[in-house]
C-alpha cells in the first residue's frame, strides 16, 4: 500500500511540477484518431508526431495540423484565391525520415511563395496507405479545397496494399473501404464489413496508457533510447544468411552457410565476419557480406525473387485494379475542377538504394525491369489524360531506410516544381502575390 501511495505522489508531483514533453508513442498514427473511422488509422488535430532519422538517430517532433495531417494548419475557404495543389500519398508524403520543415510539399510551397506565387501545397498522407485510402482522402477532404491540381504519390506496394482486405486475418480488417473491379473494368468502392478498430486496439490502448502517465512516459523514453543504443551493429538473422548465400552464389548446404548458421542471431564484429568469409574462400564478396550483415530491419523483408525484380504483377488483376483506381481518381478530381498528376516511387534513386544493399542484381536488364513500373504507369497516364511528374532530379534515400531523406525531398520538390511550371504556369501567374 505504501508503494502505491509513493507512486501516486511521484506521478502527481511530476504532473504538476515537471510534466514530460514526450513525443508521440506511435510514428504512423493510431486507431483512436477521429479520422481513423474513414481511413483506418490517423492522428488527431494538433497531436504530437515523432520521427526518428534512421541514419543519425535524431528525433524530430512536430504536430499534426488542424485536420490531423502532417502539414501546416489549413483552412477550407480560399478567400485570397490561392493556387492550390493537394498531394496525397503514403509514407513518402508523410515523410517518415525527415523533419516537418523538410517535407517536399513544404519545400515546394516556400519556393513558390519566394517566386511570388500565392500558393498552398496541401499534404495528406499516412504511412502504410494504399490507393484505396488515398481515394478516400480525395473524396472526403481534398476536393473541399477546390485545388487546381491533385497529385497522387504512388508506390509499387500500392498494388498489394489495395488487396489487403482479402487477407483472412487481422490485416484484412484494418481498412474501412476497399475497391473491386466491376465487370466493365472500373473500380467500384465497397464498404469493408470486416473493418474493426479492434485490429489495432491493443496497441492503441498501450499507447494511451503510456501517454497518460508521467512515470511511464519517462520509462518509455529510456527504454527506446536504450533499444537504439544497444542494438548490435552486425547481427545475422535467418533472412540475412539466405540473402548472403544467394548473393555469393552458394547453396543452403554449403560449409560457409553452415558456419554462418553457427553465429545466427548473435552479435558479430566486422573483423570476425571478414575472417569467416576469408576462411571459406569468400574474400571477393566481403563487402557485400558485411553490408547484408548490418542489423537493418529491411533485410527481414527480402526474398530471392526480388533480386531479378521480375515485375510479374504488371497486367495481372491487382495491376488492373490499381490502374482503374487511378481512372476513378481522375474522375473525382475532374468533377472538383482539378487536374490529376502522378509521382512514382519506382525511380532511379530507389533502384540505387536497393542496389547498394545488394537487394537487386547489378545488371541493365534488372534495372530496366525495376523501372518498368514507372514506364508503364507513365504510358497509361498519358493515354488517360493524367499528368506524370518525371524524376529529373534523382530522389536520394536515407542510407538506412528506403524513404527519401532531406536531399530526396528537395529533389521531389524540384521535380514537382518543374511540372507545375510546364503545365500550370499560366494558372500560377494569375495568382501572383500583389
Amino acid at each position: 500500500m505504501a508503494a502505491v501511495v509513493v507512486v501516486f505522489l511521484v506521478e502527481l508531483g511530476l504532473r504538476l511540477l515537471l510534466p514530460f514533453n514526450m513525443t508521440a508513442v506511435s510514428t504512423v498514427g493510431h486507431v483512436e484518431a477521429a479520422n481513423a473511422s474513414y481511413y483506418g488509422w490517423g492522428y488527431n488535430p494538433h497531436e504530437r508526431i515523432r520521427i526518428q532519422d534512421p541514419d543519425t538517430g535524431e528525433l524530430h517532433v512536430s504536430r499534426a495540423n488542424n485536420h490531423g495531417w502532417r502539414d501546416r494548419d489549413r483552412q477550407i475557404e480560399n478567400p485570397e484565391g490561392r493556387f492550390r495543389v493537394v498531394v496525397i500519398g503514403d509514407s513518402n508524403v508523410f515523410g517518415v525520415t525527415v523533419p516537418a520543415t523538410k517535407l517536399y510539399t513544404r519545400v515546394l510551397e516556400e519556393r513558390l511563395r519566394r517566386d511570388g506565387v500565392n500558393a498552398e501545397i496541401i499534404s495528406m498522407g499516412y504511412s502504410g496507405w494504399g490507393t484505396d485510402q488515398e481515394l478516400e482522402a480525395l473524396r472526403r477532404e481534398a476536393v473541399l479545397y477546390k485545388p487546381q491540381l491533385v497529385v497522387l504519390h504512388v508506390t509499387e506496394n500500392d498494388i498489394f496494399d489495395n488487396l489487403m482486405h482479402t487477407d483472412p486475418g487481422k490485416f484484412g480488417a484494418r481498412k474501412p473501404v476497399f475497391y473491386e473491379l466491376s465487370q466493365t473494368g472500373s473500380a467500384e468502392r465497397r464498404v469493408n464489413l470486416r473493418f474493426s478498430r479492434d485490429a489495432w486496439r491493443n496497441r492503441a490502448l498501450r499507447e494511451r496508457i503510456i501517454s497518460g502517465s508521467e512515470i511511464l512516459k519517462r520509462a518509455w523514453s529510456v527504454i527506446e533510447a536504450y533499444k537504439y543504443s544497444s542494438r548490435p551493429p552486425y547481427q545475422l538473422g535467418n533472412n540475412q544468411i539466405r540473402q548472403i548465400a544467394f548473393v555469393v552464389g552458394v547453396g543452403p548446404g554449403d560449409p560457409f552457410v553452415a558456419a554462418l548458421r553457427e553465429v545466427e542471431n548473435q552479435a558479430i564484429t566486422p573483423d570476425e565476419l571478414t575472417a569467416l568469409a576469408q576462411r571459406f574462400g569468400q574474400s571477393e564478396s566481403i563487402g557485400a557480406i558485411l553490408r547484408i550483415a548490418e542489423n537493418r530491419h529491411f533485410h527481414e523483408h527480402w526474398g530471392p525473387s526480388f533480386y531479378r525484380h521480375p515485375n510479374d504483377h504488371i497486367g495481372k488483376k491487382g495491376w488492373r485494379l490499381f490502374l482503374a483506381m487511378l481512372v476513378e481518381a481522375k474522375r473525382v478530381a475532374t468533377s472538383a475542377g482539378a487536374e490529376l498528376a502522378i509521382i512514382s516511387d519506382a525511380d532511379e534513386g530507389h533502384y540505387e538504394w536497393d542496389l547498394y544493399w545488394h537487394r537487386v542484381a547489378p545488371d541493365d536488364e534488372t534495372k530496366k525491369r525495376y523501372l518498368a513500373f514507372s514506364v508503364h504507369l507513365k504510358e497509361f497516364a498519358e493515354a488517360n489524360g493524367i499528368g506524370f511528374v518525371d524524376s529529373v532530379d534523382k530522389v536520394v534515400r536515407s542510407r538506412n531506410d528506403a524513404h527519401p531523406n532531406e536531399a530526396g525531398n528537395q529533389a521531389l520538390a524540384n521535380n514537382l516544381y518543374r511540372y507545375l511550371k510546364a503545365n500550370l504556369g499560366d494558372e500560377m501567374r494569375v495568382r501572383k502575390t500583389r
